[in-house]
């Protein structure tokens, strides 16, 4: 698919013009299935052509048939009529399951190449968002698809007819013809005059459902919380306030769409009077035959339908440009490369970094004005091990964050190998990164699944060796079905310190040139993390493989070749452990405080 574009992103809901430039785009985003659609839209032609027949036939029938001799025309005419419009059940039949196909074909098209585009986006993206308002927007993609085969229907079929009738209701009486098309205007009147109501109403609907589902998803993700603080009557109140917003929203939406047909009704009832006293008047003068008139009527009314569906079409193009907008809202986000690449699997690494990592004058701040870290450089050799530690908010995960190229420096560059971050492709980059957080995220599927994520193949020996290293097995032996064990929702199934040493068996087997560790033994006891770190260090040193292990517990700081502390942003002290413990005030205070936290454990 191509890149969605034209449709600019607007506040509020969308106007006629806006949300047809919304159309527009999403018919270039679909440009690979236009072949599909078109095969679709041929029917239509058929199914009019069709539908025409039984009036003209039905016409011949009251004008033709009125003696014992014409029993033969009208087992002839009725039998034709029967034919027609077997034949249109039958071609609408198969427009409607083609059309059925085709609506869960682009709907699914539509959503994964949203769902692509979204997991493609930069990280800071999702922290000033709730995940129930993302995954609103994958309803929006469906309708949006939605409205396309609308689109194709009113396009081949419904304005086919447009084109048509006229000149068949002219052959019959071009009075009543005259009739027909001068009461058109007010047919269009009143969609056009509430379809802009209307679609603000469903745009304040879609807004408090989006609302009302993020609520939903953040305490059914946050239930732990929402138990021990007791939240269970405030939540209630909240999701129960919102529920009366949904409802009146929806009332108001509802009543407008109401109001609506109310006087749609109003003005087909008065066109229904009128030609029914035009064409009575005409029969009664000789200048229209009763077969004539029947037929008028059904033309009449195949001209009122296509017209009605094209407003509708018009005014449904404005109540769904709303999910147009949400729909293309996200896919206008920069992602940070091209989703493109997922399309595909990923090529074979073409060189493999040695794990040189260097910072110059790395400044950064989550806001402007304000630099969580300020001027820092420094240089890791490839295969050293370096401790990064600071107190709190001192810009320890900050700067893992830009090792990962979750966030860019502010100013001064990253460079791995001597090449400035920027410049590698960044799933190659990411893929000779193992990092493990301190806040895991296990996914859907067996523990075996999480531990062999994203690699192509896995020996069963080093599966178990990566499990002794970070002290897996006694966790895996009290599982049931032990690899096989799936993992609840988030690991919800496992501890902390278990979801930690699952998270650092999978980086293990990552097998990559740097090993990054950001307080990813948090939540162990203090002698399963030393044996664990000492182990994984063992086995880099015997590699060649970088480690930055960041860390508030400063125990396994001495065996680190080189120990940056960081202070206010800064890098205020760097080298051995032992020099800094001589030499740098902030780090000889930082570890007598964590020596004395660790006796007192």
């Amino acid at each position: 698919m191509m890149e969605a574009g034209g449709a600019m992103q607007e506040e509020g809901a969308p106007g006629l013009r806006q949300s047809a430039r919304y159309l527009a785009a999403l018919l270039r985003l679909l440009r690979p299935a236009w072949g599909s659609l078109l095969r679709s839209a041929l029917l239509g032609p058929v199914i009019t052509g069709l539908l025409l027949i039984p009036p003209f036939l039905t016409r011949l029938l009251f004008d033709h048939v009125s003696s014992p001799r014409d029993l033969g025309l009208l087992h002839v005419l009725v039998l034709s009529i029967l034919a027609a419009s077997v034949a249109a059940a039958l071609v609408e039949s198969l427009f409607g399951y083609y059309s059925a196909y085709l609506t869960v074909k682009l709907e699914s098209s539509a959503t994964l190449y949203l769902f692509n585009h979204l997991q493609h986006l930069p990280d800071r993206f999702f922290s000033r968002r709730q995940v129930g308002e993302l995954t609103s927007r994958f309803d929006d993609a469906k309708a949006g698809m939605a409205l396309v085969l609308g689109l194709i229907r009113l396009v081949f079929s419904q304005l086919t007819f447009l084109v048509v009738i006229p000149f068949t209701l002219a052959s019959l009486h071009w009075e009543l013809a005259l009739a027909a098309v001068a009461t058109l205007p007010f047919v269009v009147a009143v969609p056009l005059v509430i379809g802009r109501a209307m679609g603000m109403a469903w745009q304040e609907v879609m807004g408090v459902h989006g609302a009302l589902q993020a609520l939903q998803v953040e305490t059914l993700r946050q239930s732990r919380t929402t138990k021990v603080l007791a939240l269970e009557p405030f939540i209630y109140q909240r999701a129960a306030g919102l529920m009366r917003s949904v409802l009146r929203a929806h009332l108001r939406a509802h009543g407008v769409e109401g109001l609506m047909r109310l006087f749609e009704r109003t003005v087909e009832a008065a066109q229904t009077a009128l030609f029914t006293w035009l064409g009575w008047r005409l029969i009664i003068q000789g200048k229209l035959t009763l077969g004539g008139f029947v037929a008028f009527v059904a033309y009449a009314a195949y001209l009122r339908g296509p017209v009605i569906e094209a407003i509708g079409f018009v005014t449904g193009l404005q109540q769904r440009g709303v999910h147009l907008r949400r729909f293309f809202e996200y896919l206008h986000e920069a992602p940070e490369q091209d989703p493109a690449r997922s399309l595909t699997p990923p090529a074979p690494l073409t060189q493999r970094l040695s794990g040189g990592v260097e910072l110059e004058d790395v400044s950064f701040g989550y806001l402007p004005g304000q630099d969580v870290l300020r001027e820092v450089s420094a240089r890791i050799r490839p295969g050293a091990v370096v401790t990064i530690v600071g107190s709190s908010g001192s810009g320890k995960t900050t700067l893992a964050r830009m090792l990962t190229r979750l966030e860019e420096p502010g100013r001064g560059r990253v460079l791995f190998d001597g090449k400035d971050a920027r410049t590698l492709e960044l799933s190659d980059l990411r893929r000779q990164l193992a990092v493990v957080w301190q806040d895991v995220e296990l996914y859907h599927g067996t523990v075996r699944d999480n531990l062999t994520l994203g690699l192509p193949a896995v020996s069963e020996e080093d599966l178990r060796q990566a499990v002794r290293l970070c002290a897996l097995e006694s966790v895996l032996a009290a599982l049931p079905q032990g690899f096989d064990t799936p993992v609840a929702e988030a690991g919800a199934s496992l501890s902390g310190g278990q979801r930690q040493r699952l998270a650092l068996a999978r980086a293990v087997l990552r097998d990559a040139p740097v090993l990054l560790l950001d307080e990813a033994t948090s939540q162990l006891d203090v002698e399963t993390e030393s044996a664990i770190v000492r182990a994984l260090l063992a086995r880099a040193r015997e590699r060649g493989q970088t480690v930055v292990f960041i860390t508030h517990r400063l125990a396994n700081a001495p065996l680190a070749d080189e120990v940056w502390m960081l202070a206010g942003g800064r890098l205020v002290g760097q080298g051995p452990h032992t020099e800094l413990l001589a030499r740098c005030a902030p780090y000889q205070r930082l570890f007598r405080a964590g020596m004395g936290e660790a006796d007192a454990a």
